[in-house]
């Protein structure tokens, strides 16, 4: 069986980590297999949101540290120089494959997440954690850097002086924690991660998908452009929506207090 399992339910992906025997540590082609995952929920109109999640109860102990400490995969031969084509050409590709899903992606945490396990769910837009979850940006306690794009998204979500706190110091915080730093949404009991996700995505898909992607690219995008290119982005979003069919169906639906009926046209 696979090490990642991409499923469908409808317009829903759901992207599994599925290593459990050791706590889902990644490797190379688990990196691989997201990144493909994700384009193709970009590429495929049909495909609303995606959810992440893990199997067993820890969803991602963060990178096999086996391979750190026998110098193999992206830290082979001891070779700075080959390390960071590594990087590039493997953890960054699937860092910049969740960039750039045009479609929001929910985290289910299902327990702890450590490392590059933290960082995946600071690559996703919403994050819902079970209430025994743990997060560590851990990369310091074995004498390495977030280099997959976590130290970038972090300080965004969490602020300044916590992403600081977390990156050189390694500690742990509780879900709790989590959601009072705005690191988490929702904190559910054990075992309900995938069912308040699952809830999540279902409320998007039944939103215009077409204005669901404008959204999540506006926001995404503002951090990169002043306040005058961020309106004038705005209105050309709105231009494009404005007259859909899909949007005239949004209009009706309001008004008529039903859901909408949404083609992506």
């Amino acid at each position: 069986m696979s090490d990642v399992l991409v499923e469908r339910q409808g317009s829903i992906m759901t992207v599994t980590l599925n290593r459990p025997e050791i706590k889902n540590a990644m490797d190379e082609p688990m990196q691989g297999a997201i990144a493909a995952a994700l384009t193709e929920a970009t590429e495929n109109a049909e495909i609303r949101a995606v959810i992440l999640t893990g199997e067993g109860d820890v969803f991602c102990s963060g990178a096999d540290t086996r391979r750190i400490a026998s110098r193999d995969g992206v830290f082979e031969g001891n070779s700075p120089p080959r390390t960071r084509h590594a990087y590039s050409h493997g953890v960054q590709r699937m860092s910049l494959a969740f960039y750039h899903c045009e479609v929001p992606i929910i985290c289910a945490v299902n327990g702890a997440a450590i490392g590059l396990g933290f960082d995946l769910t600071t690559h996703c837009d919403i994050r819902v954690a079970e209430e025994h979850a743990i997060f560590s940006e851990a990369f310091i306690t074995v004498g390495i850097i977030p280099g997959d794009g976590g130290f970038w998204h972090l300080p965004r979500i969490v602020g300044y002086s916590r992403a600081v706190e977390m990156t050189v110091t390694g500690r742990r915080i509780d879900a709790v924690t989590a959601e009072r730093w705005g690191l988490v949404s929702e904190v559910v009991p054990r075992s309900q991660s995938m069912a308040a996700a699952m809830k999540l995505a279902e409320e998007i898909c039944k939103r215009s998908p077409h204005a669901v992607r404008l959204s999540k690219k506006l926001i995404r995008d503002a951090d990169r452009t002043s306040f005058h290119e961020a309106l004038d982005l705005g209105a050309m979003g709105q231009a494009i929506l404005t007259g859909t069919r899909d949007q005239r169906e949004a209009v009706a639906a309001l008004k008529e207090r039903r859901d909408g009926d949404f083609e992506g046209a």
